[in-house]
């Protein structure tokens, strides 16, 4: 992966572009020497955050309410009622979607 300063970035951001639109390779923003951002294509951001399937307004009601009763329990063993679902964190990623 490329890096790029922000000061690079402010003075060759067409330049940067350009490569990044070439490449397809994500670019590494970095101030003061931390990374900051990474610039992706439209194509990979598109793929990665927009055609995502989204849970229906219901399912995520269902989801946070299945949040809040899991996190009422005081109990070590919850029994699930959505198949393979019985803590906090798998209702999260579930309702996030897949990684990829």
């Amino acid at each position: 992966m490329q890096k790029v300063n922000a000061l690079q970035l402010r003075q060759s951001l067409g330049k940067i572009l350009r490569k990044l639109e070439k490449t397809g390779e994500p670019i590494l923003v970095e101030k003061n020497r931390e990374p900051k951002a990474v610039l992706v294509t439209v194509k990979d951001f598109k793929e990665r955050y927009l055609d995502l399937p989204r849970p229906s307004l219901e399912e995520r009601t269902r989801i946070v309410e299945r949040i809040d009763e899991l996190a009422k329990r005081v109990a070590p063993e919850i029994e699930p009622t959505i198949p393979g679902v019985n803590d906090i964190v798998t209702l999260i990623r579930q309702m996030r979607g897949p990684l990829r």
